[in-house]
């Protein structure tokens, strides 16, 4: 359980938000300036480790004034369906939590690390 003394030390606005990812399965913990800690288990998402590849791929790309070279496959998702679905599978079961929040901070492990998770949609736009 976490320390009431270092619960304080989050804004009230604010929820500290903690992914552990492993081999598709996702557990997340939540932990509010009030000392509420909740724990999530995603279970297994399919396809979850390939589909934050394809993302980090996504956004990595930079408009320029030609064509971008890529030389790797091309995901066939682009970046605003994968961050609609992302937000859906790893934000979306949080909103309880994080939904009148509008400080997140995020700790992500693994693959999740790579990635903006602040970009993911929730109903298909950054909403709360």
């Amino acid at each position: 359980m976490p320390n009431s003394a270092k619960c304080r030390l989050l804004p009230d606005n604010a929820v500290l938000i903690s992914y552990s990812f492993n081999e598709n399965k996702v557990l997340a913990f939540t932990l509010q300036a009030n000392g509420k800690f909740t724990a999530h288990d995603f279970g297994k998402i399919p396809n979850l480790k390939q589909d934050l590849k394809n993302y980090h791929h996504r956004l990595s790309l930079r408009k320029t004034r030609g064509r971008p070279v890529s030389l790797r496959q091309e995901p066939k998702k682009n970046a605003g369906v994968l961050s609609r679905q992302l937000g859906k599978q790893l934000l979306a079961p949080l909103k309880k939590f994080i939904k009148d929040k509008p400080h997140w901070i995020i700790s992500p492990s693994g693959p999740l690390a790579l990635i903006r998770l602040k970009r993911c949609a929730l109903k298909g736009k950054n909403s709360r």
